[in-house]
């Protein structure tokens, strides 16, 4: 399918096919290679994902980095400590708000553990977040979030034009406004003037 952006200017761009709904989870399992003489005790990895909602939306991509930051951001996070008194792996890896295509996941990745712990580490993720949804979250968690939030989105790092041009082909390449995510700072005021006007804005989101 081809979008036109500006619309009405002839100029085609390609748009992805979205992600087909599933009715109930589907699992899978892949295998890699590991030294002859290395133990194979506890080197799987558990990962599990959910499609969240709209890539190209910057208040969507906003609401959940915050969010991210918030589940799994520091050492004190909800996730990041039901995890590690579990026991059932190392440490989380790879987790948080991500992307394919034009469609927002959201992401908990677990090294250091065993394939038969999966149903284990999904309950325990079901059960953290269903009383994160029900229970509320912390407004210290929240700010604290916020603030990396800012950190993240204000701040010139390192290879900034690289950063800015991802920016720019996150939305263009969909037929979308190019500079939608070249102000996220703005959005990003948006969204704490929405969670003031919301107090349970992010445990809806859950």
């Amino acid at each position: 399918q081809n979008v036109s952006w500006p619309p009405g200017s002839g100029i085609d761009h390609f748009a992805p096919t979205r992600q087909k709904r599933w009715n109930s989870p589907r699992f899978i399992s892949e295998t890699y290679p590991i030294g002859t003489n290395e133990p194979e005790k506890e080197r799987t990895y558990l990962v599990t994902a959910w499609l969240t909602g709209e890539a190209i939306d910057p208040e969507d991509v906003v609401l959940m980095r915050v969010l991210s930051l918030i589940l799994s951001g520091n050492e004190g996070a909800p996730l990041q400590t039901a995890v590690a008194k579990s026991k059932l792996g190392a440490d989380l890896i790879y987790s948080g708000s991500s992307s394919i295509g034009p469609e927002a996941t959201f992401v908990v990745g677990l090294r250091g553990s065993e394939a038969g712990r999966m149903d284990s580490f999904t309950t325990l993720l079901d059960t953290k977040l269903e009383e994160l949804a029900t229970d509320g979250i912390q407004r210290s968690m929240i700010e604290t979030a916020f603030r990396q939030a800012t950190y993240e989105y204000l701040e010139i790092q390192p290879m900034f034009p690289l950063h800015t041009l991802f920016r720019v082909m996150g939305s263009w390449i969909y037929g979308q406004d190019p500079l939608t995510f070249l102000n996220l700072g703005n959005h990003l005021e948006k969204c704490q003037n929405r969670w003031n006007a919301e107090p349970d804005l992010f445990a809806g989101l859950i």
